[in-house]
């Protein structure tokens, strides 16, 4: 416990807040969280900007000597690029009260309610339940009906419901009463699917705690969101514990990493195959460019022909002008969050005539490499080896074996019809005809992976072509090295030599170079032992040399 005149320890963002004369006796709102004034607010003298992390190991908690009059006025400005639509979103989040706390009006009977369902309980064994009293009753039927607001499934249950019930209203809290809001994040945001909510609140508080007001909605957000998780393609969900609570956030903007994001209600239930646009935008997208060619009606016909791919919408762009950079692409909506197996690490298809290119614009912010296909970076910043290009080509490019239908528009004449019905059977009759084709297919579309062609002086990487390198140099060796009475012949011995280079990736050259000298180091060896069975052949003439040898040196 902190002693007279010290200041208390600081564990979380709203102490750090509270610190610096900014205490509820000294002009703090009820649930407000006012932190020191800003330079881009008031134009008067800023304080230096603190991290997250700064805020809660400090004991000081704000810079001393703030304002304690400061009302935080809602900002005009932001700092950094934004699109006219971002920038008013993100304004107006900021100009909203986060000084007031979120917390539910209760009555008195409904927080008595509360008092019993959040009170701390025992845990009985199925055997050894006891039975609810009239408040718990109460307060459970309150609560399973709506009218009683509650982090989570009372804890009384723990005493008085067996362990698989227990299960089951957890799960129902889960599923009916907490509500998930979306939001979209870009892919310059370089977030990781296994952050931790405290992780994810630490960059938001980065990014927006600037100012009073963005200190002040951080900490409101910290008390609200009661789980912050990221997907690991492009959606973050924020969980609060009732559709109240989430109400008051929908539709508001925050910035991180250098992107806007936006709150958004994609988990209400909608019409049976429907899709709201929120719920559009949770579903796995990519840009099609090149596909001019083809047109939007025999690009759908032909990629809904592949296995596991379900489209539910294409389109062409439609941005706002100041939100164009380029717009040459169809965009494709398949049904699920994740990308179809079929098309994961795509970024080519071969359609025989057109080459189109898939932009899996979610998880990369470039266009794909148009000189080794990687989706990693744009054809300018390529540095892949010519000699690597084939094969890139391979991993990221595949040939479409199917039919693909040869649809026309037609003349304009041919859309004009004076009332609905007729309209509604001609494009009847034009639907049938390109579905009638793609069912006199003999077989099921796919995609191939297209087959490696050997280049002159390419790495050696496939066991097919080591092979060949082996059983050429086999004849050479055949004919230059004896083959040895104990053991594998010297060939051999040089095909596994020669697998092994094959293996490095040595290019032919090095191979042809290795095994030289190779053959050098062979020669020297065998010279070696042939003297030694020269010796080992006359006994009596190898000790007569080596007497010899003995009489010079005592000489």
């Amino acid at each position: 416990m902190p002693q007279e005149g010290q200041p208390a320890q600081v564990t979380t963002p709203s102490d750090a807040l509270e610190r610096g004369g900014l205490a509820a006796s000294e002009g703090r709102g009820p649930g407000g969280n006012e932190g020191p004034k800003d330079q881009d607010e008031t134009g008067g003298s800023s304080l230096q900007r603190r991290s997250y992390a700064a805020a809660v190991r400090s004991t000081n908690g704000a810079a001393a000597g703030a304002n304690p009059t400061d009302t935080g006025a809602a900002r005009t400005t932001l700092s950094g690029r934004w699109r006219p639509r971002e920038r008013h979103l993100l304004l107006a989040t900021l100009s909203k009260d986060w000084s007031v706390a979120s917390k539910h009006s209760l009555t008195e009977e409904s927080e008595q309610l509360r008092i019993v369902a959040l009170a701390d309980s025992e845990v009985h064994q199925d055997h050894a339940l006891r039975q609810r009293t009239e408040q718990e009753t109460k307060a459970l039927l309150a609560y399973l009906n709506g009218n009683l607001e509650l982090p989570h499934a009372p804890t009384f249950l723990k005493a008085t419901m067996p362990l698989l019930q227990r299960a089951m209203l957890e799960q129902f809290h889960e599923t009916h009463m907490e509500v998930t809001l979306t939001a979209d994040v870009s892919p310059r945001a370089k977030l990781r699917r296994n952050m931790t909510h405290i992780a994810l609140f630490a960059q938001l508080y980065e990014a927006n705690a600037d100012s009073t007001r963005g200190r002040a909605m951080i900490d409101r957000m910290m008390d609200d969101v009661k789980m912050l998780h990221f997907d690991g393609i492009h959606t973050l969900n924020f969980v609060f514990n009732s559709r109240r609570i989430a109400r008051h956030y929908l539709g508001m903007a925050f910035h991180l990493q250098g992107v806007c994001i936006e709150l958004e209600d994609s988990d209400s239930v909608a019409t049976e195959g429907t899709l709201r646009q929120a719920q559009l935008r949770r579903q796995y997208a990519v840009r099609v460019c090149g596909a001019g060619q083809l047109g939007l009606v025999t690009l759908i016909a032909t990629l809904q022909q592949l296995d596991g791919v379900h489209i539910v919408d294409a389109e062409r762009p439609r941005l706002d002008s100041t939100e164009i950079i380029d717009n040459r692409f169809i965009t494709i909506h398949f049904m699920g969050t994740d990308c179809p197996t079929t098309l994961r690490g795509v970024t080519k298809i071969d359609m025989g005539d057109s080459l189109i290119t898939l932009h899996h614009h979610l998880t990369q912010p470039r266009l794909p490499c148009g000189r080794c296909y990687a989706p990693f970076h744009t054809t300018g910043f390529c540095k892949a080896n010519p000699s690597q290009l084939e094969r890139s080509h391979t991993k990221y490019c595949r040939r479409f074996d199917g039919r693909i239908p040869n649809y026309q528009v037609g003349a304009a004449v041919l859309y004009k019809d004076s009332d609905g019905d007729s309209l509604a059977t001609f494009l009847e009759t034009l639907q049938g005809e390109v579905t009638d084709e793609l069912a006199t297919s003999p077989r099921s579309a796919r995609l191939e992976k297209q087959d490696v062609h050997s280049v002159e002086g390419a790495p050696v990487a496939t066991t097919e072509i080591a092979d060949r390198a082996t059983r050429r140099d086999d004849s050479i060796g055949a004919q230059t090295e004896p083959r040895s009475s104990s053991g594998p012949s010297e060939a051999t011995h040089l095909q596994h030599q020669d697998y092994e280079v094959a293996k490095t990736g040595s290019t032919t050259a090095q191979l042809v170079r290795s095994r030289g000298k190779r053959i050098g180091n062979e020669s020297t060896c065998q010279g070696e032992q042939q003297r030694q069975s020269h010796r080992a052949e006359d006994p009596a003439k190898a000790a007569g040399i080596h007497e010899l040898h003995s009489c010079e040196g005592t000489r």
